[in-house]
């Protein structure tokens, strides 16, 4: 789907809680584990999404597939994994199969994880290609405001997602192995929340036709992901013997505070916005006695 929006996104905040949640719950189905494919598919996931939303930002057109495959495809097969797993079992998932033209035999899960692949990686180079091309004099004066387009800015807006991604994956080897394989979801869950909420920054920024720098991608969120990856690799590079907090409390407590981060930053765009759209929210209206409302 492609689409000119008029700036708002009434239902995306919501949506980004559940792809989060709906890819957990996938995992579980599939019975991913505590393995590479699990950060795989968290980087397609994500990835696509927020590419999407960059290219909008940059161009006015929001770009939801590559013509083949979208969102509402993405949904479709993931509920038809859901039905699959349901009536077959989860065993189905682990059968052994024979890749076409060669004598390697996979797993049906792998098999689907390489499958997807290239498709991501097409609908990602759609998408820096479009802005590669764009202009900013292209864009409508009311659309442009005082975003902070082209390549250069463009790069440096990846950059915080990239290091999101980078750290996410360095949760789940080495030293932080132990901790993700025995808190798969919860670490799924953080790092889910860190590019929930540069996501949402990027909608909001979006909407509001406003400058996005680096600075502004930065989110806390991000700095306590990257706090809880730099506590568990310190021994390792050789700036301590042990961690300075144990691995498991430290994603206990960053999950905890990256949560609080983004609850903060999503209620306070919010609240920007209907009052700027004047629209109560927040807030309990109160009887006056002669029937009206009152503040």
């Amino acid at each position: 789907m492609n689409t000119k929006p008029n700036g708002s996104h009434p239902s995306i905040h919501p949506f980004l809680v559940l792809q989060v949640l709906c890819f957990v719950a996938m995992c579980a189905t599939l019975e991913v584990g505590p393995t590479p494919n699990v950060m795989i598919l968290f980087c397609i996931v994500e990835g696509v999404f927020y590419m999407a939303q960059w290219e909008e930002y940059h161009t006015g057109t929001l770009n939801w597939s590559n013509g083949y495959m979208g969102v509402t495809e993405s949904q479709v097969i993931q509920m038809g994994l859901f039905v699959v797993s349901a009536f077959f079992g989860q065993d189905i998932w682990s059968t052994a199969v024979t890749l076409p033209g060669t004598d390697l035999r996979v797993s049906v899960l792998q098999a689907m994880v390489w499958a997807l692949i290239p498709p991501a990686i097409a609908m990602v180079s759609s998408n820096i290609r479009r802005v590669w091309a764009s202009r900013p004099e292209d864009l409508p004066e009311e659309e442009r405001g005082l975003k902070t387009i082209g390549v250069y800015p463009g790069v440096l807006q990846l950059l915080a997602m990239s290091a999101a991604m980078g750290l996410g994956v360095a949760l789940s080897m080495g030293p932080a192995l132990p901790v993700f394989v025995k808190h798969t979801g919860l670490q799924l869950f953080m790092l889910g929340t860190v590019t929930t909420h540069l996501t949402s920054q990027m909608i909001v920024h979006h909407m509001a036709k406003s400058a996005l720098s680096l600075q502004d991608v930065t989110c806390p969120s991000l700095l306590v992901l990257a706090a809880v990856t730099l506590n568990v690799y310190l021994p390792t590079l050789g700036l301590g013997e042990t961690s300075p907090m144990d691995p498991e409390k430290a994603l206990y407590l960053g999950s905890g505070i990256a949560m609080a981060s983004y609850l903060r930053y999503v209620s306070g765009a919010i609240s920007d916005i209907c009052w700027h759209l004047d629209i109560q929210c927040f807030r309990i209206k109160h009887s006056s006695g002669n029937g009206k409302k009152e503040d």
